[in-house]
């Protein structure tokens, strides 16, 4: 299901498996959406409200998850997933935000969420049953987060302008937890 609202949006989407879902919603002007299911029971969802949003989901295995949700200007977002029942959670209320979310393995489970301009968030997830929260409001804001294993945590909470957070999780079961306010 696609429905666009506004002039010069573009959507493709490309479902090859059973029993794909994909929904996408634009409103604005000049608005870009790509959505590729290979495997079997996807269920991808975009909304992108404001004009020069960019969104990519490309999901290989089977029965994954995501959703994207942009409000503003010129935001940019990318989900790749390879596996099985990988979610993954991007929202960005702002302008010229960005978000990387690549997840390969199973159970996987990401939350990138991004209030504010020019804030950059990428995770990348390989193995099983990783989690990854991001919050990332003000602007400015850089984070990433790594992990390569089973059962790992990692949630990165920035606040104010400037910050920047790196996570690398190389094994099994790793918890990290990282809040920072203010700038600089």
């Amino acid at each position: 299901f696609v429905l666009q609202e506004g002039n010069g949006n573009d959507s493709e989407v490309m479902q090859d498996g059973d029993g794909n879902i994909s929904y996408v919603d634009q409103w604005g002007d000049s608005n870009i959406s790509s959505v590729d299911q290979d495997g079997d029971g996807n269920d991808s969802e975009v909304e992108q409200w404001g004009d020069s949003n960019d969104s990519s989901v490309d999901q290989v295995g089977d029965t994954n998850t995501s959703d994207v949700f942009q409000l503003g200007d010129a935001n940019i977002a990318r989900t790749y997933q390879g596996g099985t029942d990988n979610l993954s959670t991007i929202d960005s209320d702002g302008n010229g935000n960005f978000a990387d979310t690549a997840q390969q393995g199973t159970l996987n489970d990401s939350s990138v969420d991004q209030i504010g301009d020019d804030n950059d968030s990428e995770v990348d997830q390989q193995g099983n049953s990783n989690i990854a929260r991001t919050y990332q409001g003000g602007s400015d804001n850089e984070s990433t987060i790594f992990s390569q294993g089973d059962n790992n945590f990692a949630d990165t909470a920035q606040q104010g302008t400037f910050n920047t957070s790196s996570v690398d999780q190389i094994g099994n079961d790793n918890f990290s937890e990282v809040d920072q306010q203010g700038n600089y």
